[in-house]
């Protein structure tokens, strides 16, 4: 026979106190608040330097469209008290359809970079992964995770999940539903596809670093160009994505862990006695970091260590501020070096070769 979701109320208690103390309250606003700037920057470069409007920069930007929208439904919990939770449900199961719809979309859009990324490094099939991304990309990274979370909300499995696997914000209801009910719509609705995200992801990056290496090898071994992939020229932006390459499952995974452990303390029904109290915190502390400081991460990641990016940024804030005049804002903290990736390798293209270097 399943056990009832809200079978332990010391659990519940730990968890809930826990979510809405003043602790946890500043780490849910200080990170979303980041991740908003950090969307922000993001999402305002790629309109304003015309030299970054790529195809992975737009998949970046819906990326980080998602984020946005997963951190302000995740601040409007700060809004909700545990009694309104439970006395405006409706309140709730509106935080949870967007932020739930949000943080779906987001990890399908971070599946297609990494697939457009394989298709052009590994595969080179540049003109294929354009096609493939825009407009299907579009079709399936939106509607889906509406679709999934419109019937999470008819069915009525969208609320209060007592903060055992959220820190601070509605997701699945727990409140009379059976525990296998509820891990179900849980991996329905979020946790599935992260898992699936972290496999994906970390299988096609291992792909692509094996990939450069073995261009750079043979590259270093016959001091000409091997193939169509590289070139003196792209050789060292290559170097340079390789080991770029290895950040992005790290974050994702340092980031979204935390959650995915919680989700699977629930699912065993393990609980969360007084002798664990520091662990059942901490866990949902580092939750609350890593599950809204995504957007900022993508801004430091793909703007601020991507010196294309980095110096536009600074160049944009110079001619705001100076004008006319020459200031030393314009030449202190631009980077040098080049400013081509490996996205693309055809002259036609140049334009998108931004991304990673």
């Amino acid at each position: 026979m399943d056990i009832p979701a809200n079978h332990n109320t010391t659990t519940n208690d730990i968890f809930t106190d826990t979510a809405n103390n003043a602790i946890n309250t500043i780490l849910l606003m200080s990170a979303s608040l980041l991740s908003t700037l950090g969307t922000l920057v993001t999402i305002t470069t790629y309109f304003f330097i015309k030299d970054i409007k790529t195809m992975s920069r737009h998949i970046i930007v819906c990326i980080s469209v998602a984020d946005l929208l997963t951190c302000l439904a995740n601040l409007s919990g700060l809004l909700m008290s545990p009694t309104k939770h439970n006395t405006s449900p409706v309140g709730c199961q509106v935080q949870s359809f967007l932020g739930t719809t949000a943080i779906l979309s987001s990890f399908l859009w971070t599946l297609m970079l990494a697939v457009y990324l394989h298709m052009i490094i590994v595969e080179e099939r540049i003109d294929q992964a354009k096609r493939l991304i825009i407009p299907w990309s579009h079709v399936i990274c939106w509607p889906v995770p509406l679709i999934i979370n419109v019937v999470a909300l008819t069915t009525g499995a969208l609320g209060n999940d007592g903060d055992q696997t959220s820190a601070g914000w509605c997701w699945i209801k727990v409140t009379g539903a059976e525990h296998s009910t509820v891990v179900l719509w849980m991996l329905v609705d979020g946790k599935g596809l992260e898992i699936l995200t972290y496999i994906v992801i970390v299988t096609l990056v291992i792909k692509m670093k094996l990939h450069l290496k073995i261009k750079i090898r043979n590259y270093s071994r016959t001091e000409s160009p091997y193939g169509t992939f590289l070139t003196r020229k792209t050789m060292m932006v290559a170097k340079q994505a390789d080991r770029k390459l290895i950040f992005i499952p790290i974050i994702l995974i340092i980031l979204r862990i935390w959650g995915t452990i919680r989700f699977f303390i629930y699912l065993f029904n393990t609980g969360c006695t007084k002798d664990r109290l520091w662990l059942c915190q901490g866990l949902l502390y580092l939750h609350t970091l890593g599950d809204n400081l995504q957007g900022a991460m993508n801004c430091i990641l793909y703007c601020f260590f991507t010196p294309k990016v980095y110096n536009s940024i600074v160049q944009l804030l110079c001619n705001v501020c100076c004008r006319n005049t020459c200031c030393k804002c314009c030449t202190i903290g631009s980077r040098g070096g080049t400013y081509e990736s490996f996205e693309t390798y055809t002259d036609d293209d140049e334009e998108d070769r931004n991304l990673l270097t």
